[in-house]
């Protein structure tokens, strides 16, 4: 039975399978909502009638089997993890119930070996949101062919598979692969390219595993784009899912479809126009081995990639969420990153301090300062002064929104700037398209204003900021 794609809205019927032997098949609807994902709803008879014991029991205990099966005329479906999300029970008339139930997983292919088994796999494929155009592997090259006219007289196209890239960091094997597909026509050919994110493991292991690495990866792409990076298809390959014969007639495992309750609400997440053409870098500077490095570092820097990439991941935060979550990640990182030239201007006594924490990062990327603030240490205070204002209940109001507007774009900015240090890459210059568009903004924003941030950290009319003189106000 050929595996066809399931789509939003899809509702199909079929026959339920629970794998214990001398139980019977039971009818079933199986649906398919953008943000609900994949259920069940399952007709019985609750009392009386053999044939449906099972399913009544089911709905008594609120626990289905793990596992099960689910057959139509178009496919075979198996679901893992599955639970009772809801009942109607009736007593009175016909006597018909039903039992909702939801899986936590979903494989379009049936699978060998015991059907109790937890879903456990050895590879899983995964596209996510701008990976082809961070990569640019480019599958597809053409080359036109003019006329003495100048007008295309030929025109060639070529469309290659690129070798993978592949590293490995404990257990997991990572790799970036290249794919491509045609779709005709009435008027010929379209050719699309892509790139998938592929983790495998010796040994076969749960989705999940799989998804936590490469969660790290969708965190890593946030932060170079500096937006919401969502996953947008998985499949899965393993020997337990029946292999197929090639042309040559030699065996291979093919991938399947996976649909994860942990993901499925990323699908229907809208891309943005432009959302990803201002990546800080780009693959062909960092390579395998950057990338290797900052997987190897994920661990020490978890408490400065987190806090920074799940503000990114909302598309509804609010400016407060940009200043609080990105002067976390600053405060760790500036606790991991060693002493900076100057930062003593920025001690309470002879103790680093908040704002000495945020100054060793703002050195560290060498971020320009000029139209923002007086000089690098009063942007530091002014981040560190915003972030208190904003975190700490007595401080009674919160700042004024134009003050964390502007600190959060800072601060956003300069912890994304930091997660390319896992790539070896020391320092990013102020000549990057993102960088100096953002500040640009920044800059242009605060002289609408007419604000100045000045020594002591405070946002100040920029005609009676003065430059000299330092302040002893701490933060």
């Amino acid at each position: 039975m050929a595996s066809k794609k399931l789509t939003t809205g899809d509702s199909l019927t079929g026959l339920l399978v629970d794998g214990i032997a001398g139980t019977p098949y039971v009818s079933a609807l199986l649906t398919y909502d953008a943000l609900a994902g994949v259920s069940l709803e399952v007709p019985y008879i609750s009392e009386g009638v053999e044939q449906f014991s099972s399913v009544s029991q089911w709905a008594r205990d609120m626990k289905p089997p793990s596992n099960l099966l689910f057959l139509s005329d178009r496919q075979s479906i198996t679901l893992y993890g599955c639970r009772v999300t809801s009942t109607r029970e009736t007593l009175f008339g016909n006597n018909i119930s039903t039992v909702k139930i939801t899986p936590r997983e979903v494989v379009l292919k049936d699978r060998d070996g015991d059907h109790s088994d937890d879903l456990k796999v050895v590879e899983l494929r995964s596209q996510l949101d701008g990976l082809a155009e961070w990569t640019r592997f480019g599958v597809i090259q053409s080359e036109v062919e003019t006329g003495p006219d100048g007008l295309t007289k030929k025109l060639t196209v070529e469309v290659e598979s690129k070798d993978p890239v592949t590293w490995k960091v404990g257990e997991v094997t990572f790799s970036l692969q290249s794919t491509w597909g045609s779709v005709k026509n009435d008027l010929g050919s379209e050719i699309h390219e892509g790139v998938n994110l592929h983790t495998t493991f010796d040994e076969p292991r749960s989705c999940s595993e799989h998804l936590v690495e490469q969660r790290k990866f969708i965190s890593l792409l946030a932060l170079i784009y500096g937006t919401a990076v969502s996953f947008r298809h998985h499949d899965v390959r393993d020997s337990r899912f029946r292999a197929l014969k090639n042309a040559e007639g030699e065996f291979y495992t093919p991938f399947y479809e996976l649909l994860s309750g942990e993901t499925i609400s990323d699908f229907e997440r809208e891309v943005k126009p432009k959302q990803f053409e201002r990546p800080l870098s780009k693959f062909s500077q960092l390579g395998k081995d950057g990338l290797a490095r900052w997987f190897d570092s994920y661990d020490e820097w978890e408490r400065v990639i987190q806090p920074v990439a799940g503000t990114l991941q909302r598309p509804l935060s609010y400016m407060e969420d940009h200043v609080v979550n990105a002067c976390i990640g600053l405060e760790a990182a500036g606790q991991i990153i060693e002493h900076v030239v100057g930062e003593e201007s920025t001690y309470r006594g002879k103790n680093p301090i908040l704002a000495t924490y945020i100054y060793r990062c703002l050195a560290t990327v060498e971020l320009k300062h000029d139209g923002i603030a007086i000089s690098r240490i009063a942007m530091a205070r002014g981040i560190a002064k915003i972030y208190n204002d904003t975190k700490h209940y007595d401080r009674f109001d919160y700042p004024p929104g134009e003050h964390s507007y502007v600190i959060g774009k800072l601060a956003l900015l300069t912890a994304r700037l930091l997660s390319l240090r896992l790539f070896g890459v020391e320092s990013v210059t102020n000549s990057n398209r993102e960088v100096t568009e953002s500040l640009r903004q920044v800059r242009e924003y605060m002289e609408m204003l007419g604000l100045l941030i000045d020594d002591k950290g405070k946002f100040a009319d920029s005609a009676d900021v003065s430059i000299s003189g330092a302040s002893t106000e701490q933060f």
